[in-house]
């Protein structure tokens, strides 16, 4: 009796927030079109989405791959509807009644006196549900994977819900093996001695981020950078990145996608070649402590002259950076200098004109 008053309480003073999804529309939790009047129930933080004080009702067949926590709220899954939470549901002082299909890809917790869990429908919990306080009063089958501390009644495991309702079964192994991202592109190419990396999508689920990661040999990789991704989107997305500095001849990209759950996808490696300029430059200049020159340094013998024309040694060094010449200035006075380069084979001169600040 006291958890029939609880509900009927709860019920009339948050009936002017009720919110209902769309009837047998199937729909993200986060997105506005899925619920009569477009306002989504709850708000959404790292990670979470935390619905307090509503009245929400699935009336189709909702899902969210984030965590959700039901506080001081009446929820309601309608009879031959569907709610599918891809993350973990905390229940806290609230009503959840389920008569259609609830599946929950996480840990399901009622942990309070005040919670009411409770329906005929259909409940697949793939991790614990913890039931440490809260009223359990669900009379439909329930199916737990991982433990069920503090549930009762008795609860059946995934080889039960294989044998008893393989339907159920197959539709949440199919959810399982919903692609997060579909990519529709990965390319990179040279612009104006850099290389520009991007990439599309056409629909993003539970997308974190993104990692895009450089080799050298196509084996060893990385990291260059990481971008944030869309959640869950179905709209089309387009990614940009750009290597300042590609090494000097064939680099190799390579695209991850990491999940909230931190599940990852890696994507096929792609390859630009990045030549030695025709004419060489030496950049940033003028410069407070370093230049780069486009060259492979193995095959280039360096020398530095001041503006006296004498040769500079011991206050400057030299080193490979991503397959060019960098060379190290910070010991040098300000200045004029005048930096030669000499090939190797061709012995063709280069010489620049770098100001020290």
């Amino acid at each position: 009796m006291k958890g029939l008053f609880f509900v009927a309480a709860m019920a009339m003073f948050f009936s002017g927030w009720s919110q209902t999804s769309r009837n047998e529309k199937t729909g993200l939790w986060t997105t506005s079109a899925s619920w009569v009047g477009g306002i989504v129930p709850g708000t959404l933080a790292s990670g979470t989405i935390t619905a307090t004080s509503k009245v929400v009702v699935v009336d189709g067949t909702i899902q969210t791959p984030y965590n959700v926590t039901f506080n001081l709220s009446n929820v309601t899954v309608n009879d031959g509807d569907t709610l599918v939470v891809l993350g973990n549901v905390n229940v806290t002082g609230s009503s959840v009644t389920n008569n259609g299909v609830l599946i929950v890809f996480g840990n399901f917790s009622n942990a309070l006196s005040n919670s009411y869990v409770s329906g005929s429908g259909k409940l697949v919990v793939t991790g614990d549900y913890t039931n440490a306080f809260g009223a359990n009063t669900l009379t439909g089958p329930s199916y737990v994977y991982g433990s069920t501390p503090g549930f009762f009644p008795p609860v059946g495991d995934e080889s039960d819900l294989q044998t008893n309702d393989p339907a159920l079964y197959n539709y949440t192994n199919n959810i399982y093996g919903v692609l997060p991202v579909e990519l529709i592109s990965f390319e990179a190419k040279v612009v104006n001695r850099e290389v520009e990396i991007s990439w599309a999508t056409a629909s993003e689920f539970n997308n974190q981020y993104f990692v895009v990661e450089r080799s050298t040999n196509g084996v060893d990789f990385s990291e260059l950078m990481k971008i944030s991704g869309a959640g869950t989107s179905n709209e089309g997305r387009q990614y940009r990145v750009v290597d300042d500095y590609p090494t000097i001849g064939i680099s190799y990209y390579r695209l991850t996608q990491v999940d909230y759950d931190r599940n990852l996808e890696t994507f096929k490696v792609i390859s630009v070649s990045f030549d030695e300029p025709a004419k060489l430059h030496a950049y940033p200049n003028p410069t407070a402590d370093y230049v780069l020159v486009d060259v492979d340094p193995t095959n280039y013998d360096v020398s530095l002259r001041n503006s006296n024309g004498l040769m500079v040694s011991g206050n400057f060094s030299q080193q490979e950076f991503n397959g060019r010449l960098r060379l190290n200035l910070e010991s040098l006075q300000s200045g004029v200098y005048v930096l030669q380069l000499v090939n190797h084979e061709s012995l063709v001169r280069s010489q620049f004109r770098v100001i020290k600040q």
